[in-house]
């Protein structure tokens, strides 16, 4: 239908002169006879100015088939449509008021000439040809009897009602720069000013209304929902728009069918299994009350509840749709529609409407036959034959205000006596509480009446007017396009520069009114408003389907709990989604999340996944049992260090302490308390002043202990072995070798300063599952491997002195518990290396701290723990004749040795030689007597 729409309008644009030719072709023969029409399809006033009108008087055409081409001029018009009479005694108030008005074109009268329709393209095309054309078809047209001599041509056209027809009268009027003002076409199509130069509506595009549905879709939450839409020029564009703005809002569409009232039961069939099939319970129809009535009747006799509908302004109070007994499945739609109006005087104007008042008027007295199922009789009494072909049923335009009509069953009816009350019977036709199609015609004829008073009154210019009464085409569509116009009530009828006033829509509510469906207004939507506060709804007013307070929902998927986030499912809509847990270090604190946002770093997400919770800081806390451990080991090693250099302090005459270099042992009591503290820096919270500090304060403490071990043993060995006899040691030797003591340190303290200076340990928090491990990073690798391994070299140097001094007496040198106390040192950190590096989190530092206190408890109890029981618990071994002793026995068993050693050698040599070998020995032993005593520096030669 549309495809031949298109192709009729723009072969109707090629040239007016072609368009009479067709005018003259599809009139009546030349001979000049009118054709006999049961249903007269024109009404006329004079006026120096004609307006004219277009209104769907009846609700169709004898034809069956959409096909407008198929259609003959003809054909007769069914049906009475209540309201579109009302709409057309609108337009004849509005002109007599006019017509009143001083105010408003004076000594101008305006007449009109009044068409129906029929609800059809072909019929609104016969109707704009008369208006345009005027006195080439007015003797075949237009009853001279009826409208007298209409020799001014139409100057303005009320109408069309269906955006089809006014699509057709648009091309049509264009070819004669006539304006148009529709008061029901809302078609987006037509905002096309290049296609649609002349027109002009009341009502707003359907651009607005799709914007509209979608964000009352939006607002619900509805994601998954039905479309249909009517197969015409209203509902394929309307639901076109509507579909780009829902799924702008992420709005998914299961299913889209388009219906026409010409459909067969089959397809309607088809259309309600598709619905009872679907899984979305919100439906948004965009099409006309025609379209929608076989539809839902079939929906309301299968009994298809649960469902929720969206209507457009076509069916939102269509009675076709909106019938008695139908609100347990129909109840809860919610649609848009035009704001009421108000027209004052007209309601009286209504009741006194009667044949008598306008006697030319032939759709008064058919509207008087219909409504009292009489037959008004003619002046030459002839009695007035109606069709009869069952029940009719009426049509407003897609707006939505059609009627159940009756036509008399009956081939004939009585006559009308005229003494009929019209006010006493009910009849859409006096339903005036809630005038929205009716307001716009009104409007729309204001709105040519202003445009033409203000053209008018510029007819001094001979550029404005033909004659003082006949403005040019092109200022009167200037004027129209770019004026301010208001209605009586003082509301604005302007249009924007697509020629369609601001959206303005009343949501109307079907809810239940005793047998009835009353349409409550429960909002409405406002395109003047501001982003976001457009649409206004009061939500305690609305009833959903079923009597129910509660939004339904309709969603391919239930919705995603926080926590959880939207997982796409291959090949279907992104409406239908799996839930699934976000990830571990993720959340979502929001229903239907897309994706699940990830924590900030000293975060972590609940166990719900709901939000983010402070990670647990983890170190090695004093308060655990491992660190408790190490701390109880730390300081128990640290007290018993104080204790051990008490003892040496007190006792620092006692011939043991002097033996054992009393000095030298102080200081590796020193080194070892310093030892002892470090590890201490290895336990609770760490930071960058500890991470810098207690690598350091390990290595050069313990290189300090081990230098002095080194060298205490490297002297007593150097004493025994390599003393000179007569040279004197005096209490300078014992600083020489505190001496000693300090390159060997000062080497570690060196490359611990390079260490710090050029890639310094820090802080290095590492995050993990839950929790954040603060741990200290040592920089570079090279750093610790450089400290412990100058560490190492100088303990291999003291395991090796203490290895040769093994067999000296133990009143001097600890050499035997020194060796093991180093193989202690070796043991502990060589098993340290591959422990340190398989450790993570806060055991790295525990496994540390352990090797420290390991290495600090090694020396302290090989070298201290055999004094200190010696000088507590046996005094007795604590004097100058057991050193002494010691030291002989230990002179005597070399002495025995070297003797062995020569009486081997000697078995060959003469026997003097073995004499004088054994007066050498008495000498030697002789001498071992007299050559040493105990001093304080350990060894001292006597003269």
């Amino acid at each position: 239908m549309a495809q031949h729409l298109v192709h009729a309008s723009l072969g109707l644009r090629l040239h007016w002169e072609v368009v009479v030719l067709i005018a003259v072709w599809t009139a009546p023969s030349c001979a000049g006879h009118q054709p006999h029409l049961k249903n007269p399809i024109h009404v006329c006033q004079p006026g120096d100015i004609h307006l004219g009108g277009l209104f769907p008087i009846h609700f169709g055409i004898e034809s069956q088939t959409p096909d407008i081409l198929s259609h003959k001029l003809t054909a007769e018009c069914t049906g009475f449509n209540f309201r579109g009479a009302r709409w057309l005694m609108a337009m004849m108030f509005a002109i007599e008021q006019i017509n009143n008005n001083w105010s408003l074109l004076p000594n101008v009268t305006l007449g009109y000439k009044l068409s129906d329709t029929c609800n059809s393209v072909c019929k609104a095309l016969e109707a704009t040809l008369a208006f345009v054309i005027g006195n080439f078809l007015e003797r075949h047209l237009w009853d001279s009897s009826t409208c007298g001599t209409l020799n001014r041509d139409t100057l303005g056209v009320v109408g069309a009602t269906s955006s089809s027809a006014s699509m057709a009268v648009s091309n049509l009027l264009s070819l004669f720069n006539v304006p148009q003002v529709s008061y029901a076409s809302s078609s987006r199509l037509l905002s096309n000013r290049q296609q649609y130069q002349t027109f002009l509506r009341t009502v707003p595009s359907d651009d607005y209304q799709a914007a509209a549905m979608a964000d009352i879709v939006h607002h619900f939450g509805w994601t998954w929902i039905g479309l249909i839409s009517s197969d015409d020029d209203y509902g394929r564009p309307g639901i076109e728009s509507f579909r780009q703005h829902a799924e702008a809002n992420g709005v998914c569409v299961e299913f889209a069918n388009a219906i026409s009232r010409y459909d067969s039961p089959e397809d309607v069939q088809t259309v309600v299994n598709i619905i009872s099939n679907s899984t979305a319970h919100v439906i948004v129809a965009f099409a006309s009350g025609t379209d929608m009535e076989y539809l839902m009747l079939e929906v309301v006799r299968q009994g298809l509840a649960n469902r929720t509908w969206i209507a457009s302004d076509g069916w939102t109070t269509s009675s076709l749709v909106a019938r008695p007994g139908s609100f347990n499945i129909l109840g809860g739609t919610l649609g848009l529609a035009l704001p009421e109006g108000n027209i004052p005087g007209f309601r009286d104007y209504l009741r006194t409407t009667h044949p008598n008042r306008w006697p030319r008027n032939h759709f008064i007295k058919e509207l008087w036959e219909f409504t009292f199922n009489c037959t008004w009789r003619e002046d030459q009494n002839e009695m007035y034959i109606v069709d009869t072909k069952g029940p009719m049923l009426s049509t407003s335009k897609e707006n939505g205000l059609e009627d159940l009509i009756a036509e008399p069953s009956t081939s004939e009816r009585p006559f009308c006596t005229g003494k009929e009350n019209l006010s006493a019977v009910e009849t859409p036709f006096l339903k005036y509480e809630a005038l929205r199609v009716t307001y716009s015609v009104y409007q729309a004829v204001y709105t040519l009446a202003q445009a033409l008073h203000s053209t008018l009154s510029q007819c001094h210019n001979k550029e404005t007017c033909d004659t003082p009464q006949r403005p040019k085409m092109s200022k009167l569509l200037e004027t129209l396009r770019g004026g301010n116009f208001y209605s009586t009530d003082g509301k604005s009828m302007s249009s924007n520069a697509m020629g369609s006033p601001q959206p303005l829509y009343s949501i109307i509510n079907w809810q239940e009114d005793g047998e009835n469906l009353r349409f409550e207004v429960v909002g409405q939507y406002n395109g003047r408003a501001f982003h976001g506060k457009m649409l206004q709804l009061n939500h305690s007013k609305i009833v959903w389907n079923g009597a129910r307070s509660e939004v339904p929902h309709s969603h391919c998927s239930s919705p995603c709990p926080p926590g959880t986030r939207k997982g796409l499912l291959k090949n279907v809509p992104h409406c239908c989604f799996k839930c699934q847990p976000c990830a571990d270090g993720k959340f979502s604190n929001e229903t239907d999340a897309s994706s699940c946002e990830t924590c900030p770093d000293d975060f972590w997400p609940s166990t719900n996944h709901t939000t983010c919770l402070p990670k647990n800081i983890e170190f090695l806390s004093c308060k655990e049992t491992i660190g408790v451990l190490l701390t109880l080991f730390s300081t128990l090693g640290a007290s018993l260090t104080i204790f051990f250099a008490f003892i040496f302090l007190k006792y620092r005459h006692t011939p043991i302490v002097k033996a054992s270099n009393r000095d030298l042992c102080i200081l590796i009591l020193f080194a070892l308390f310093c030892c002892f503290l470090s590890a201490l820096l290895f336990i609770g919270r760490p930071s960058t002043a500890k991470c810098k500090l207690r690598q350091p304060a390990f290595v050069i403490s313990f290189t300090l202990c081990v230098s002095c071990i080194l060298v205490k043993t490297h002297h007593v060995l150097w004493a025994f072995n390599e003393l000179i006899p007569g040279r004197k040691h005096s209490v300078n030797n014992r600083r020489r070798q505190v001496l000693l003591v300090i390159p060997y340190t000062a080497v570690q303290v060196g490359i611990c300063a390079m260490w710090l200076i050029l890639s310094p340990p820090f802080l290095d928090p590492q995050s993990s599952k839950g929790t954040i491990c603060l741990t200290c990073n040592e920089g570079t690798p090279i750093g610790l491997v450089s400290v412990l391994g100058y560490l190492f070299v100088l303990a291999c140097f003291c395991f090796l002195m203490a290895f040769r001094a093994r067999k000296l007496p133990e009143n001097f040198n600890e050499a035997k518990l020194i060796t093991f106390s180093m193989l202690i040192f070796f043991i502990v950190w060589l098993s340290f290396v591959p422990t340190y590096i398989s450790a993570q989190g806060k055991f790295i530092a525990a496994v540390e701290a352990m090797a420290i206190l390991a290495s600090a408890y090694g020396v302290l109890g090989c070298v201290f723990v055999h004094r200190c029981y010696i000088i507590l618990f046996r005094s007795e071994l604590n004097t100058i004749e057991e050193v002494r002793c010691c030291t002989a026995a230990h002179t005597f068993k070399r002495a025995a040795r070297a003797n062995l050693r020569q009486a081997k050698t000697s078995q060959k040599r003469q026997l003097c030689a073995s004499s004088v070998s054994d007066h050498s020995t008495a000498s030697k032993q002789k001498s071992a007597d007299q050559l040493y005593s105990v001093s304080g520096d350990g060894f001292t030669t006597l003269a």
